[in-house]
């Protein structure tokens, strides 16, 4: 007996909350809306999930990468359609310094919820510290294009475009 959950990626709110954030005529408007896109993100397919989430994100504020790590990887082993499992343990990746794995956990987050603006900030992230800047830019400028309030993004856009302009002009 199998049950279908609408959880994360799959909620039924998340088309027209996509639409209201677009939509959004300021910064606050937008962060009510993106806070709901990230409440119906992290509603797991069960309890175990949920508690495992709730525990690894609570390792990550300690310190504890390992653990929390070790928690998501459950998590996917169970859920491998759960977008949010695969970006936690995109930011885990991150914060560890595994910047190429944390860019392939993106992926598979970004395959599973083409509009999740964090993992692309996250994949912009990723990008910056490996100084591939352009790359950079194409993944908050189509997060933008998603959340386009957010003025976190809007100030990497602004900084990136800048960067490469200032490579590009003649000496």
């Amino acid at each position: 007996l199998t049950s279908i959950t609408k959880a994360d990626q799959n909620a039924p709110e998340l088309d027209q909350l996509f639409e209201r954030l677009k939509f959004a005529q300021t910064p606050l408007d937008a962060r009510l809306v993106e806070n709901a896109i990230w409440r119906a993100w992290f509603k797991t397919p069960g309890r175990d999930s949920m508690e495992k989430l709730l525990t690894a994100r609570q390792r990550v504020q300690e310190g504890d990468l390992p653990t929390a790590q070790n928690l998501i990887d459950q998590i996917i082993m169970s859920h491998p359609e759960y977008a949010e499992a695969w970006n936690q343990r995109a930011i885990i990746k991150f914060l560890q310094g595994d910047l190429e794995s944390s860019l392939d956990d993106i992926d598979q987050t970004l395959l599973l919820e083409p509009r999740h603006f964090g993992a692309l900030s996250g994949r912009g992230q990723c990008l910056l510290r490996l100084e591939r800047y352009g790359e950079a830019l194409a993944s908050y400028q189509k997060a933008s294009l998603i959340n386009p309030q957010n003025l976190s993004i809007k100030e990497h856009v602004f900084l990136l475009e800048e960067r490469i302009r200032r490579q590009a002009a003649p000496i």
